[in-house]
C-alpha cells in the first residue's frame, strides 16, 4: 500500500493542470479518494490514514478471534477467597500489624486456651456489662418507637476478650480465605508498630486482668494454669551456706544468644551463678555481716505451654539504637527441660509446637511470620498473614526464611550450621513456643467437629459472617456472568458489522469518523458515546477534502445500523463538498504559481542593481513576507482553515520549489517551499510595502528598512498587491520626517559637544576617582552635597549622548517639609553604596554651579571636639532632622519588609564549592588596567560580570566610542549572572519559613532525581 505522504499528492497531482471551473466529479471524487481500493486483512500492520477504505486496524482483531470467558471481565474468581477443604484461615494485614497476626495465630491453635476464651462470659465482664446495659436500653427505645419489628442486629463486641473470642471463632468455623482483625487492633489502640516481645508481655497481662473477673474457675486461672511457671533467685552465704529465696512468676523465658550456638547453652547462662564479691557483698541476716555469696535462679515449675523469647533485637550502645543478632542458633523439636529442674520425678519433655520468625535486616522493619504444628496431623503450617501454606512433609522447613541482608546490604554472617536428627537452626527466629508432654491430658475434638461447644452469640456471629461471605461470592459471580453474556452479545453485534462495514462499488456508502470507529471497538460495553461527525465538517455543512484522512467510506446499510443504535451525526450520505475543492485547487495553483516567482526574484537578487536601470523601493519585511502576504489573501476568503490544514498535505507539493535556494524572499518559508506553521500564526500587522512609509505615508527616512528591487521584480509583486505603495529609486522621502532628522542630528551634536565640555570640566567626579571622604578629608574642610541619583543620571548622558541632558542639579529630594536634611551626612557613598548623598569638593561644586541650575546648596565639615580624632563631629548646613529621619528609616524598613513576588536564587553547595566560595580572589574594582574580572566562582573569565565601557562601546561601533567614554574603567554589569544549578524561587513577606522550606525541600528532591538520572 502507498504510503500517506504519496495517496495525499496523489489525490490533488492534477490541480496543477486543471482550472477550477474545469473542476469535474471525476477530480472530485479523486481528491476525496473514493476510488482508492480496501486494504486487505494482511496488508498492514496499522491502519491507513491516507485511505478512507481501509478498514483495518482500528481495533477490529481482538473482536474477530475467539475469547476466552475470563477476558472478558476484570473480577477474580471469588471462590479464590474461600477457605480450601482442611486448610487454616489466615489473617489480613492491616499494614504493619503481621506481629499481632502471628501471636494470634498461636494463641488459637492452643486448644485448651481457645475453649477458656470461648466459655469466657459477656456477663461477668464490667466493659461488657455496661456496653449490654446501653444496648438494651436502646434496644427498648427502637422496639417501643416500631412496635418490636427490627430484630437484635449483628453481634459486636466492646472489650478486647470479646473481640478475640469472636476472632478464634471465625477462625476455627469462618468459609473464608482470610478475616479481617481490625475491630480487634482498634480496641487494642495498636496505632503504632510494637516489639512484637513487648506487645506479647503486655497482652498477657491484659488478658490475666481481664480474665480475673470471670466466675468460672477454669477461665479465670487459664493463664496461670497454660502460661505461668515460677522460679526463684537464690542468694548462699559462702560463710554459713544459708540460702534466702525470692521466688517469682514468669510467663516466658527471656534467653540471651548473643555468643551461644544452641538453646542449652542460653539457658545455662539463664541460671549461672553471679558472685556477689568486695564492694558488691552480701548482707546476710544469718551472719548478720556482709559476706561473700553466691546468686542464680533455680527454677521451681515450668507452665504446660513453655514461651522461650529470644533476645535478638539488642541496644546499641555505640548508636544508641536497636540492633538485630542475626547469629544462627540451634534448637530442639524435643527439649528435655530436666537437667534445669532439682531433682525432677520423670523426664521433662517438651514438644516444640510453634516459631516466630522475623524477616529483615533491621530491627526497625522486617516482616513476621509464624510456623505451627497441626496437634492433630502433625503437619506444619506457614500462617503468613492472609496465606497459610502447608509445609511438605511433617518436618518443619525454615530454609526459606533465612535468606535475607543484613543491614548496610550484605549477606547474613555465619554459615547454617550442621544439624542432625531432631535439630533445628535459625537466624531470624525470635520466639520459640514448646508444649508439654502429657500422657494423662484429655485430647481435645479437632477443630472442624461439633463437639465444640460455642456459645450461641458467637454461632450466629458466624453463621451471619458465612452468610454475608455466599452473598459477595454470589453476587460476584453473577456479575462475572453478566460480563461475559454482555461481552459475547458486543462480539457478535461488532463481528456482523464488521462485515457489512466496507463499501462496494455500485452500492451507496456514507463516511463516518475514524475516531469515532476506533473507540467503537475498543471501548468497554455500555460507554460508547454518540457519533459525532461535526469535527469534518466545512463552511458548506459538508465533508471537508482536508478531513478525509479522519473519516472512513462504509457501506450506507452499517451506517443506519450504527446511527440506529448509537444516535448522533451529522450523517454524511452526499458529503463531497465541490465548493472546497474548487478553492483548494485554486490555492494550489497560486502556489505553484509563487513558488515559480519565488524562484525568479531570488535568482534577480543575485544580480546588483545598476545605477542607470530602473528600480523601485521595496520595504525589506516586505521581501521577507511578500508569499505569506499573498497567500494570506486567498485563505482570508475561506474561512473554514483550508490554508492551515494545508499544512498537513504541503509534503505533497514538494516538487514546485525543488532547487531549495533560500535568499532574502525565501525567509517567510520553509526550505521545501512550503510555509512554516509560525508563519501562518504571525500576523504582520502592515500590507505589503507599508513598512517603507513615514509617520506622514510618504517614503521613510530610514534607508536600513528599505532596499532597491529591479522594475522586473517590481512588476512580479505589483501583480499580487496591485494597491501597493509605488516609489521609484527617484522619489524623495518624506520632507517633513527629513527635516526632523536633521533637527535630531544637530540636537545630537550639541548634546555631544555639551558632554564632552563637561567631562572635560569634571574628570573627576565621572570616574570616581579622587573623590572626597569623611577619612582622607581634612577638619573644617568644607565639601558639598549632590544627589547620588543626578549624578548617577548625568554620568549615563556622558556616556550616551543621545540620551536627555541634565539641565538641573536638585537637591530638593534630600530636605524633609521642614527644609531641614533628610539623611545624616556621617552615612556617604564611601560608607554605604546606596546612600543618596555624594560628596564633593568646593572646586567641583562652583563648576556644576556655573554648568548647571542649582537650587538647594547643602554644605557639610568635620570638626574635632575635645581634642579627640578619633570621634570627629559631622556637621551640615541646614542641619539634619531628627524626627524625620527616623521617620524615613522606619518607612523604609517596613518596605524592605513587605514585598511581593521577590525572587531569590538557591543552588546547593557542595565542598569544592566551599573551598572555592571561601578562598576566591577580591576583584579590584578601581583597576584602570583590568578589562575582564576573575569569576568568583570556577576562577573563569566571564565577560559578562565585569567588562570595561571602552570594550563594550567598541562594541557598539560607530564614532562615537571615540568621543567620548574612552575610559578604560570597570563597570558591574547590572545583569545577574546565572551559576550552574541555580534555581530561581518567587517569595513574599507574608510566607512563613515552613512555606520556604517546603519550596527549597521540592527543589532538592529534583535535584536528587537529576543526579540518580545522571
Amino acid at each position: 500500500m502507498p504510503s500517506k505522504q504519496q495517496l495525499d499528492k496523489a489525490a490533488w497531482e492534477w490541480a496543477e493542470k486543471v482550472e477550477p471551473n474545469n473542476i469535474t466529479s471525476e477530480h472530485i471524487e479523486t481528491a476525496y479518494r473514493v476510488k482508492l481500493k480496501p486494504c486487505k486483512p494482511t496488508s498492514c500492520r496499522r491502519n491507513c490514514k491516507g485511505n478512507p477504505r481501509c478498514l483495518v486496524g482500528l481495533g477490529e482483531r481482538n473482536w474477530l478471534q475467539d475469547i476466552a470467558d475470563e477476558d472478558w471481565h476484570e473480577i477474580d474468581d471469588p471462590n479464590s477467597e474461600r477457605r480450601a477443604q482442611g486448610s487454616f484461615v489466615g489473617l489480613k494485614n492491616l499494614g504493619a500489624t503481621c506481629y499481632v497476626n502471628s501471636f494470634l495465630q498461636v494463641w488459637y491453635h492452643n486448644p485448651l486456651f481457645r475453649r477458656a476464651i470461648y466459655q469466657w462470659k459477656r456477663e461477668d465482664d464490667p466493659q461488657e456489662l455496661v456496653a449490654l446495659t446501653s444496648t438494651k436500653d436502646e434496644r427498648g427505645e427502637k422496639e417501643h418507637s416500631t412496635n418490636g419489628n427490627e430484630g437484635e442486629g449483628v453481634y459486636s463486641p466492646s472489650s478486647c476478650i470479646g473481640h478475640l473470642q469472636l476472632i478464634f471463632a471465625l477462625l476455627q468455623f469462618s468459609e473464608r480465605k482470610y478475616i479481617d482483625p481490625t475491630q480487634f487492633i482498634n480496641c487494642l489502640g495498636l496505632s503504632v508498630t510494637r516489639d512484637a516481645q513487648e506487645f506479647s508481655q503486655l497482652f498477657i497481662s491484659l488478658l490475666e486482668d481481664k480474665l480475673s473477673y470471670q466466675t468460672h474457675p477454669f477461665v479465670k486461672n487459664i493463664i496461670q494454669q497454660l502460661y505461668s511457671g515460677e522460679y526463684a533467685y537464690i542468694t548462699r552465704c559462702h560463710k554459713c551456706c544459708t540460702e534466702s529465696a525470692r521466688p517469682s512468676r514468669f510467663y516466658e523465658l527471656c534467653l540471651n544468644i548473643k555468643g551461644h550456638k544452641d538453646i542449652h547453652g542460653s539457658l545455662q547462662e539463664f541460671l549461672q551463678d553471679e558472685k556477689l564479691e568486695g564492694s558488691n557483698q552480701y548482707f546476710c541476716d544469718q551472719c548478720q555481716l556482709k559476706q561473700d555469696a553466691t546468686r542464680f535462679i533455680r527454677l521451681l515449675h515450668l507452665p504446660p505451654v513453655l514461651n522461650i523469647q529470644l533476645l535478638r533485637f539488642v541496644f546499641d550502645r555505640q548508636t544508641g539504637q536497636k540492633k538485630k543478632l542475626n547469629s544462627f542458633i540451634r534448637f530442639h523439636e524435643v527439649l528435655d527441660m530436666s537437667a534445669y529442674l532439682q531433682k525432677p520425678e520423670s523426664p521433662v519433655l517438651y514438644d516444640l509446637s510453634a516459631v516466630l520468625i522475623h524477616r529483615g535486616p533491621s530491627a526497625y522493619s522486617g516482616h513476621y511470620v509464624a510456623h505451627i504444628r497441626d496437634r492433630v496431623s502433625g503437619a506444619w503450617y506457614k500462617f503468613n498473614d492472609e496465606t497459610v501454606e502447608k509445609m511438605e512433609g511433617k518436618k518443619l522447613q525454615l530454609g526459606a526464611e533465612e535468606n535475607i541482608e543484613e543491614e548496610g546490604g550484605g549477606k547474613q554472617t555465619g554459615k547454617p550450621p550442621r544439624l542432625s536428627k531432631g535439630h533445628h537452626a535459625s537466624n531470624n527466629a525470635y520466639m520459640l513456643v514448646y508444649r508439654a508432654r502429657d500422657p494423662e491430658q484429655k485430647e481435645l475434638p479437632p477443630d472442624n467437629s461439633c463437639e465444640w461447644d460455642l456459645p450461641e452469640h458467637l454461632q450466629e456471629a458466624v453463621v451471619e459472617d458465612n452468610s454475608r461471605f455466599e452473598e459477595w461470592v454470589m453476587e460476584l459471580g453473577l456479575m462475572r456472568e453478566q460480563n461475559v453474556q454482555s461481552g459475547k452479545a458486543r462480539q457478535t453485534e461488532i463481528r456482523t458489522l464488521y462485515d457489512i462495514l466496507p463499501a462496494t462499488e455500485g452500492n451507496p456508502h456514507e463516511w463516518i469518523s475514524s475516531e469515532w470507529l476506533m473507540k467503537w471497538l475498543n471501548a468497554d460495553v455500555g460507554q460508547v458515546e454518540a457519533i459525532d461527525n461535526s469535527s469534518v465538517l466545512c463552511l458548506h455543512n459538508k465533508l471537508h477534502p482536508d478531513k478525509v484522512t479522519n473519516v472512513k467510506c462504509i457501506n450506507q446499510q452499517a451506517a443506519d445500523q450504527l446511527f440506529e443504535k448509537y444516535g448522533g451525526g451529522p450523517r454524511l450520505r452526499d458529503a463531497l463538498c465541490t465548493k472546497c475543492v474548487e478553492s483548494r485547487c485554486h490555492l494550489i495553483r497560486i502556489r505553484a504559481r509563487v513558488q515559480e516567482d519565488s524562484k525568479t526574484i531570488t535568482s534577480m537578487f543575485k544580480i546588483k542593481v545598476s545605477s542607470d536601470e530602473d528600480a523601485f523601493w521595496v520595504g525589506k519585511d516586505s521581501i521577507k513576507d511578500w508569499k505569506k502576504m499573498v497567500l494570506s489573501q486567498y485563505k482570508n476568503c475561506d474561512s473554514t482553515s483550508a490554508s492551515s490544514n494545508y499544512e498537513e498535505h504541503n509534503d505533497n507539493y514538494d516538487h514546485m520549489s525543488s532547487s531549495g535556494e533560500k535568499s532574502h524572499s525565501d525567509e517567510g518559508m520553509s526550505g521545501n517551499g512550503t510555509t512554516t506553521e509560525e508563519d501562518h500564526d504571525d500576523n504582520s500587522g502592515y500590507n505589503f510595502n507599508e513598512d517603507v512609509l513615514c509617520e506622514h505615508s510618504n517614503l521613510s527616512v530610514k534607508e536600513g528598512c528599505r532596499r532597491l528591487v529591479q522594475a522586473q521584480v517590481w512588476e512580479i509583486l505589483k501583480q499580487y498587491f496591485p494597491n501597493a505603495p509605488e516609489f521609484p529609486r527617484t522619489a524623495n522621502v518624506c520632507p517633513e520626517c527629513e527635516m526632523k532628522q536633521e533637527e535630531n542630528q544637530v540636537n545630537t551634536d550639541r548634546n555631544r559637544l555639551l558632554a564632552l565640555e563637561q567631562k572635560t570640566c569634571l574628570q573627576d567626579l565621572y570616574s570616581d576617582r579622587n573623590q572626597p571622604t569623611w577619612t582622607k578629608v581634612e577638619p573644617n574642610t568644607i565639601m558639598y552635597v549632590v544627589d547620588r541619583n543626578i549624578v548617577d543620571e548625568w554620568r549615563k548622558f556622558i556616556r550616551d549622548p543621545k540620551k536627555r541632558p541634565v539641565t538641573v542639579v536638585s537637591n530638593a529630594e534630600l530636605l524633609c517639609p521642614h527644609r531641614l536634611l533628610l539623611y545624616s551626612p556621617e552615612i556617604t557613598g564611601d560608607i554605604d553604596p546606596q546612600s543618596r548623598l555624594y560628596l564633593v569638593w568646593e572646586y567641583e561644586w562652583r563648576i556644576i554651579a556655573r554648568l548647571f541650575q542649582v537650587d538647594t546648596e547643602i554644605r557639610v565639615w568635620k570638626e574635632i571636639q575635645n581634642n579627640s580624632p578619633d570621634c570627629p563631629v559631622i556637621n551640615s548646613t541646614p542641619a539634619l532632622c531628627g524626627p524625620c529621619y527616623v521617620a524615613r528609616l522606619h518607612e523604609e524598613q517596613q518596605q524592605l519588609l513587605d514585598f511581593t513576588s521577590a525572587k531569590i536564587y538557591v543552588r546547593r553547595v557542595t565542598k569544592f564549592d566551599e573551598v572555592e566560595l571561601s578562598g576566591s580572589p577580591t576583584v579590584d574594582s578601581e583597576s584602570p588596567d583590568c578589562d575582564v574580572a576573575p569569576s568568583t566562582v570556577g576562577k573563569e573569565e566571564d565577560p559578562e560580570f565585569i567588562q570595561s565601557v571602552k570594550k563594550r562601546k567598541c562594541h557598539e561601533g560607530g564614532s562615537d566610542a571615540t568621543n567620548v567614554g574612552g575610559d578604560s574603567q570597570l563597570r558591574r554589569s547590572s545583569r545577574r549572572r546565572k551559576l550552574r544549578g541555580e534555581k530561581e524561587l518567587t517569595v513574599s513577606s507574608n510566607q512563613t519559613l515552613r512555606d520556604l522550606k517546603l519550596q527549597v525541600c521540592a527543589f532538592q528532591e529534583a535535584i536528587l532525581k537529576l543526579d540518580d538520572s545522571a
